[in-house]
């Protein structure tokens, strides 16, 4: 709809394009994964392929240096090797499709907004990482029948080995995220770090996004405050304003949203509600004082657009 920017990248405008600005912001979605899944597919089939042809061109090159100037020879495998190489990277295959299972069973039950969870799912890159591991299976599949003779030629070999130890990295990484998510707890700090890329202004207009991530951190604080931590309730709500503060810099209209302000303080006159009925002094002061922050946080914003 005309004058209706939400999806639209920042920079693009109707007066014109800024063509420099547009891009950044491409950019910054292709390196965040916030792309369409054909996308994701195309991407991970592109990598494959680009690996396999730069491990085909320069493995030559790169074995006659091995060879000679490290003394090593690596590439001095038999072509049943090979074929149990192949067979090791489907293997691989295996593995990564039971870790991304593993993953998304474990992420889709934690208490969060749905789509804070689909937005964690989407950076998992799964359907990259799919994509490229079944494309690097059957080229690595091609290469053994291009091997009918013994040894196996480093033009053959140098691929096989990029496109299975890149696979091999590439789980190990996706895992690791999962991993860190779920034993270090550290939902909160990926949700302020979605939070900050997204009402920043970097991708797109964040008219539309503020609910999901200042409501993940209203909710914890309602949980925190059934639980009387009145610590915790505070570190929920610090970042509460630390998004508000992001938001307001970033986008001089919401200083003037009701939608926003209404949706902000009718969250924070709940909490308080419900941290009277624990009658904890501690746990009504903190949400006091968080109140008190998002109006100086906002008063600094009006006073900062009047000078």
């Amino acid at each position: 709809m005309k004058g209706d920017y939400r999806w639209w990248p920042m920079g693009v405008r109707e007066g014109g394009v800024d063509v420099k600005n547009v891009f950044r912001v491409w950019a910054l979605r292709a390196w965040k994964g916030l792309y369409s899944r054909w996308m994701g597919l195309f991407l991970g089939v592109s990598l494959a392929l680009l690996l396999g042809a730069f491990g085909y061109l320069l493995g030559p090159i790169v074995g006659q240096f091995i060879r000679e100037g490290l003394s090593l020879n690596i590439f001095n495998f038999s072509r049943d090797e090979l074929i149990a190489l192949w067979g090791i990277h489907g293997t691989i295959i295996a593995f990564g499709l039971v870790a991304l299972s593993f993953a998304w069973n474990s992420i889709r039950d934690i208490e969060t907004d749905p789509d804070i969870i689909a937005n964690i799912a989407h950076r998992l890159r799964s359907i990259e990482l799919i994509a490229f591991l079944l494309m690097s299976n059957l080229l690595i599949g091609a290469l053994v029948l291009r091997t009918p003779s013994q040894p196996v030629p480093t033009h053959i070999g140098l691929p096989a080995g990029i496109l299975l130890i890149v696979g091999l990295g590439a789980i190990l990484n996706r895992f690791w995220h999962v991993l860190d998510l779920l034993l270090h707890n550290s939902i909160d700090d990926k949700v302020e770090q979605y939070g900050k890329d997204h009402l920043s202004g970097d991708f797109h207009s964040p008219a539309g996004d503020f609910d999901t991530y200042l409501g993940h951190y209203f909710d914890a604080s309602r949980r925190e405050i059934d639980s009387e931590r009145p610590e915790k309730l505070r570190e929920k709500l610090r970042r509460v304003e630390s998004l508000l503060e992001v938001l307001l810099e970033n986008d001089d209209q919401m200083a003037t949203d009701t939608e926003l302000w209404d949706f902000v303080f009718n969250n924070y006159n709940s909490i308080y509600r419900r941290a009277v009925a624990q009658d904890n002094d501690e746990l009504e002061q903190q949400v006091i004082n968080s109140q008190s922050g998002v109006l100086w946080i906002s008063m600094n914003q009006w006073r900062n657009r009047q000078s």
